[in-house]
């Protein structure tokens, strides 16, 4: 009887043996399928966030474009030069600013613009939509003057206007 009992006990030795390995295996396999999906998802991610910033550098790249273009586009339209400097001369000009409120217009429609002004260089609004605007704020005198000085475009980040 003891040969008996004792081959049963170890019968359920093995059997118990034979489960812990199992179990072990199956933990060590679920664990290096964690690390691996892990690995994947952080790899999806990283890729999601590099296209997310490629498409927001080419927006604001095609942002800078555009008001590059309107810039040299309005820049160099004959009839804004000469109504720009017969408000220079005539603060009433009623014409030229007519003329160029509806040329701005358009513009600040399609981009949601508040206003579109002209200054002198010393901030003096001469031209603007937004009639309850009466003269330019410090920081903005600062970059017409800066804009004015290399004479080209100003890019600058946001800031309050006062």
């Amino acid at each position: 009887m003891k040969t008996s009992e004792l081959f049963r006990s170890s019968g359920k030795l093995k059997y118990f043996l034979i489960s812990i390995s199992g179990l072990i295996l199956l933990f060590i396999l679920s664990y290096i399928y964690y690390l691996i999906e892990q690995k994947e998802i952080k790899k999806e991610r990283h890729n999601d966030l590099k296209l997310i910033a490629e498409l927001k550098y080419e927006q604001i790249n095609d942002w800078k474009n555009e008001r590059l273009y309107e810039a040299s586009l309005y820049s160099n339209i004959d009839r804004v030069i000469k109504s720009s400097l017969s408000i220079i001369n005539n603060h009433n000009d009623q014409t030229s600013k007519e003329y160029l409120k509806q040329l701005f217009s358009p513009t600040i429609l399609n981009h949601d613009y508040e206003n579109v002004f002209i200054t002198d260089l010393h901030g003096q609004i001469l031209f603007t939509q937004d009639s309850s605007l009466i003269s330019a704020d410090s920081i903005t005198v600062q970059f017409i003057s800066e804009s004015t000085k290399t004479d080209s475009v100003l890019f600058v980040d946001f800031y309050y206007c006062s």
